[in-house]
């Protein structure tokens, strides 16, 4: 789960200037360092801040050809949140402007819990945030192309999963400029997509690690949220085998009668 921003919420101040490693000058940095991820509601929304006992660092887990296990998690600093707030609005940034943060209602067990929070903890970061909660029509509207783009900036709350089991199926989504649901882009994170898509083996592994690395120190479209896991009840009467798509579909064929 992320929040992903538009272009005018990301560019809440100069990107130019040299900042420490994990911390930026925009408002999806300062969003990302604000979020207390512990605090976040938990079960039933099976949300969690940690993969494999690891604070949660992008929107691909472990099994994804391309992930990246050197990315350094998004710390809890609400002190150097404000201290991005207070120098962008020192560069003439006006971080006062209300930011939209769309979240579609119903979307998963305990979503408007959790908007309410992440409303709360951003704001606290100096930030003017006005949850609306919204439907799945309403909300497609702010994810995907073509997008709205006249009620200023927005941060989305959203789910991804990636069935495919490669890194390609995510980025061509979300980073790659001109994507269904990117945006904004840059074109030297274009240049490594477009040079990773056409890998194979280790090299293709070494490739989208780079993808998601240049993202997370030199773009920050997203901020990580939380990894939502599966849960399945299964009857002893029926026959299954997860798999990763199993949280997001479950194909009818798939399904048998135990014995």
């Amino acid at each position: 789960m992320l929040l992903r921003a538009t272009e005018s919420t990301a560019k809440a101040a100069d990107r130019a200037r040299e900042v420490p490693a994990n911390y930026r000058f925009d408002g999806t940095g300062a969003s990302g360092l604000s979020v207390e991820r512990r605090l976040l509601p938990r079960n039933p929304a099976n949300l969690d801040h940690k993969i494999n006992g690891r604070d949660y660092r992008f929107d691909v887990s472990d099994r994804i050809v391309g992930y990246n296990d050197s990315l350094e998690p998004w710390p809890y600093d609400l002190d150097k949140a404000k201290e991005l707030v207070e120098e962008a609005k020192a560069d003439g940034t006006p971080v006062d402007t209300k930011i939209i943060m769309p979240v579609r209602t119903a979307q998963f067990p305990k979503v408007s819990e959790l908007g309410e929070v992440l409303r709360e903890q951003i704001s606290q970061a100096g930030l003017d945030i006005e949850l609306r909660m919204v439907d799945t029509t309403q909300h497609l509207q702010y994810q995907t192309q073509p997008f709205v783009t006249d009620e200023g900036p927005i941060a989305m709350l959203i789910q991804h999963g990636n069935q495919a089991g490669d890194a390609q199926f995510s980025v061509e989504q979300y980073t790659l400029t001109g994507a269904a649901q990117a945006e904004f882009g840059d074109p030297e994170l274009d240049k490594l997509i477009e040079a990773a898509a056409k890998l194979t083996g280790d090299e293709r592994q070494a490739a989208y690690e780079e993808v998601f690395q240049y993202e997370h120190d030199n773009v920050v479209a997203l901020a990580p949220i939380a990894h939502q896991t599966v849960m399945l009840a299964l009857s002893d009467r029926v026959t299954y085998e997860p798999n990763s798509s199993t949280g997001d579909e479950l194909r009818i064929k798939e399904v048998s009668l135990a014995g």
